[in-house]
């Protein structure tokens, strides 16, 4: 079983209790999957067993209609149920507050969104209906498929109220509602219910931190190490030309100590360096006495 479909029965499994959340989140499966046609009728697309299953469920506790039974008032066709008695048609329309559009189209009255719960069982039935999540094991990725710009808009905003942060994309004939900060999917997680998906997600999160983490720090240590080695390099080719063209012994002896001990440790630090200087020597006193052998070289360069 993927990852979110793990998230999506879990989600389906966590409906909250009470009539009014019921109805919102009913309401949500309605806004991304239903419509009105021309005769009337309210059709909702119930393809996936999961989300039949619960559609069912609310259904029935709401309205005393069992779907999964044939009756001249409704039909379920091809994963598609078809409410077609005028009554319940309005039964229903009055309950989630559905509204047609100028365009012929539903969306849903705010009032059934008042409350905080309502408005989180209400996401809940969105992603249920449409929605999915990326593994995150591969990225971070949560997203809602709506049909139109409304749609999108509505879950954008009730997202936001929800404090979480999402955008909006076109993809083919739909309009995609997506996050993709983590920190921002650990948050809607929580708000789903999905609090077992929530642990694996956080324990992934978590180790793919430490391991970026751990991967700065090791690159860095590498680019400090091959800095380090880029400069004694230059360092060494400095000094083996004044040996071999002067004779270290034109050297100070104060340059020539250093010097003599580059040779001997080529790959110490400056500080390293510093250290085994007699006294020993800071930083930046390592680095002014290289600077005059590297100056000693150039000239002797310049005059050959």
């Amino acid at each position: 079983m993927s990852y979110s479909n793990s998230i999506n029965l879990e989600v389906c499994a966590n409906v909250e209790h009470a009539v009014h959340c019921r109805i919102a989140c009913l309401a949500g499966i309605v806004l991304l999957q239903g419509s009105f046609t021309e005769d009337g009728e309210l059709k909702i697309k119930l393809q996936e067993e999961n989300l039949r299953t619960l559609a069912a469920k609310l259904i029935r506790h709401l309205f005393d209609v069992d779907i999964s039974e044939t009756s001249d008032d409704y039909c379920m066709k091809k994963g598609r149920l078809y409410i077609n008695k005028p009554e319940l048609v309005k039964d229903f329309s009055e309950r989630l507050k559905l509204r047609r559009t100028e365009g012929g189209d539903l969306t849903i009255d705010r009032i059934v969104l008042q409350k905080s719960c309502c408005k989180r069982a209400f996401i809940k039935g969105c992603f249920i209906s449409s929605g999915s999540i990326t593994d995150p094991n591969k990225g971070y990725h949560l997203e809602f498929v709506a049909r139109d710009m409304l749609r999108a808009d509505y879950i954008l905003d009730i997202l936001s109220n929800l404090g979480i942060s999402a955008k909006k994309v076109t993809r083919r004939d739909n309009y995609i509602v997506y996050i993709k900060d983590s920190e921002a999917i650990r948050d809607a997680l929580g708000i789903l219910g999905a609090s077992n998906g929530l642990m694996e997600y956080e324990n992934v999160r978590i180790l793919k931190e430490i391991r970026n983490s751990v991967n700065r720090e090791v690159n860095c240590d590498t680019a400090n190490m091959n800095k380090v080695a880029n400069a004694a390099a230059k360092d060494i080719e400095d000094i083996e030309f004044i040996e071999q063209t002067a004779g270290l012994g034109i050297l100070p002896d104060s340059l020539r100590e250093l010097a003599e001990t580059r040779l001997l440790y080529p790959y110490l630090s400056l500080k390293e360096l510093g250290d085994m200087m007699n006294p020993p020597l800071g930083k930046s006193g390592v680095n002014h006495r290289i600077r005059r052998i590297r100056e000693t070289a150039e000239k002797l360069r310049v005059n050959l």
